[in-house]
């Protein structure tokens, strides 16, 4: 039997589940018997309604609460709520296992059920309970409410205790539910973190940080309401959180991304690069460099419930580069941050490509968007991920199997053949890096005279094996305008370049605008992948 259970596939993991009832209007007045109090409640037993039972049915965590708040809110009760869990011991006693923070009702909307982050860990067999502080006017916060099942029975605790403490001397109170919603998930991993909804990686006691990699953004985590209504749908991007900017530290490639949900839709992340000189007072503007497809969220439900959704892609990202969101008009965002957390929202486009070449602007705003990405170094430049995506991330030409082996490893000489595959056959070039320094600037007068240095620039190239570079320089709707070949060795160069090109035999300024230079290296192993590059010609001085 043992080795029968051993070999049988682990179950799923349960879903989350929604636990007990939050008061009505109709049920939380003074004929309810709901006064306030300074106590503990534990519901030791309900019987509906169906599927919003008290008892804790699976070990996980509480992820959300909400409860009733009443219509006397006064400042010198200093009210408060907390999420507690209870293992009864006896008829009038049990011990509180655990607790979530302590929250203020003050200046929250009354008459309501108002709903609120946690992160409490509960454990099958324990009760939903919790510790309350408040007044006892006819309209104050509910403790519990009225029903008219005798099997639904509170138990008030009159001393209240902490996590750790034991609860005695309690009343049983019939037809009575406890004023106290919540959502249960499973934590697998048992990092403390819901999986549906707070882990960024379930099945890994990572928990709130990047897969693998480095993590661009949010970590999901905080009390959560809406932004703004935008119509039509926005893209919005995080360029700071607490200070701290959100753009890439170093260049690698967005491996996967994350949202937590709103509404449901069809989102897309892009990779954006910061244009000043398209930028405003108050507003910031940003060319689309890559995109990823669309990916389908749908809505986890109604209430408490969230979920976080995660969606593999290969995205190359330049070091100082963004990740912006785009989708429908309401995405979660985190309350808090002050000016030192702050967003741009801008109108969203849709084209086949994702909006590649394209500049976005829009005004900045102050918050924390619920969206996140994870970035992997690319070492050898081939566009994967060096840690789940490529299997040999010192090869640019292999992405999967084996590394090949170092020269002269695997055998002795004289004894026999090496079980090691042959090495691969000649590598393609690659241009590890391209910019343009400075990126933007002015074509060199045609027919005057001008001081060096207010005209032109460099294009900077790293080749990983010497090489013919092409280099394509076209307008940001793909428009070609100039190539150039150029042999380069192995390693860092740099090119100058006047912003002229010849067509028919003439000499011609570039015309300010928006451009992009796309470079491809080749030599007799192969051509290797193309990289770009953007930059500005401005109006003539």
């Amino acid at each position: 039997m043992a080795e029968a259970m051993r070999n049988t596939a682990a179950a799923a993991a349960p879903l989350p589940v929604h636990l007990g009832q939050a008061a009505a209007a109709s049920n939380s007045g003074f004929n309810s018997g709901a006064g306030g109090c300074t106590c503990t409640v534990a519901q030791i037993s309900d019987v509906g309604p169906a599927g919003n039972s008290y008892a804790i049915p699976f070990d996980g965590v509480l992820v959300a609460s909400g409860l009733y708040v009443g219509n006397s809110v006064e400042p010198v009760d200093g009210p408060t709520a907390q999420v507690q869990t209870v293992h009864p011991t006896g008829a009038s006693t049990g011990d509180v296992v655990s607790e979530g923070v302590v929250h203020s009702l003050l200046g929250l909307p009354k008459n309501t059920v108002d709903s609120f982050y946690e992160r409490v860990p509960a454990h099958a067999g324990d009760v939903l309970a919790a510790r309350f502080h408040g007044s006892f006017f006819i309209e104050t916060t509910p403790y519990n409410f009225k029903t008219a099942a005798g099997g639904d029975v509170a138990e008030f605790f009159s001393t209240p205790a902490a996590a750790g403490g034991s609860l005695s001397g309690g009343g049983s109170e019939a037809k009575r539910r406890l004023n106290l919603e919540a959502v249960l998930e499973p934590d697998e991993d048992f990092d403390g973190y819901g999986d549906v909804s707070q882990d960024l990686c379930p099945g890994s006691p990572i928990a709130v940080s990047a897969c693998s990699g480095t993590l661009l953004g949010s970590d999901l985590q905080g009390p959560r309401t809406q932004v703004p209504f935008c119509g039509g749908g926005c893209m919005r991007v995080q360029t700071s959180i607490g200070g701290v900017s959100t753009a890439a530290p170093t260049a690698g490639v967005v491996v996967r991304w994350r949202v937590m949900n709103a509404e449901a839709g069809d989102f897309r992340l892009r990779v954006l690069e910061f244009r000043p000189e398209s930028s405003g007072v108050g507003s910031k503007a940003f060319e689309v460099l890559h995109a990823s497809s669309l990916e389908h969220v749908a809505y986890p439900g109604g209430g408490l419930f969230a979920r976080i959704s995660s969606f593999p892609t290969r995205l190359p990202i330049p070091a100082g580069a963004y990740v912006g969101l785009s989708g429908p008009s309401v995405v979660g965002l985190q309350q808090g941050g002050g000016a030192t957390t702050s967003y741009t929202v801008t109108n969203d486009v849709t084209t086949s490509n994702g909006g590649e070449g394209l500049t976005l602007s829009g005004l900045t705003q102050e918050g924390t968007l619920l969206y996140n990405a994870d970035i992997e170094p690319d070492v050898d430049g081939d566009g994967y991920g060096d840690v789940s995506q490529d299997s040999c991330p010192s090869v640019a030409a292999i992405h999967e199997g084996s590394c090949p082996a170092p020269p002269g490893a695997g055998g002795r000489s004289g004894g026999a053949a090496s079980s090691n595959p042959p090495p691969p056959g000649p590598i393609a070039p690659i241009v590890k890096t391209i910019a343009v320094k400075p990126k933007s600037f002015r074509a060199k007068p045609l027919g005057r005279t001008a001081a060096r240095g207010t005209w032109g620039t460099k294009l900077k190239l790293n080749l990983s094996a010497a090489a013919t570079v092409t280099l394509t320089f076209e307008t940001k709707k793909g428009k070609r305008s100039q190539t150039l070949t150029k042999s380069l060795g192995a390693g860092p160069a740099s090119i100058a370049y006047s912003g002229q090109y010849r067509r028919h035999g003439k000499l011609v300024d570039l015309a300010p605008g928006s451009y992009r230079v796309i470079a491809r290296a080749k030599n007799a192993a192969g051509t290797g992948p193309q990289v770009r590059a953007s930059f500005t010609v401005l109006p003539p001085a």
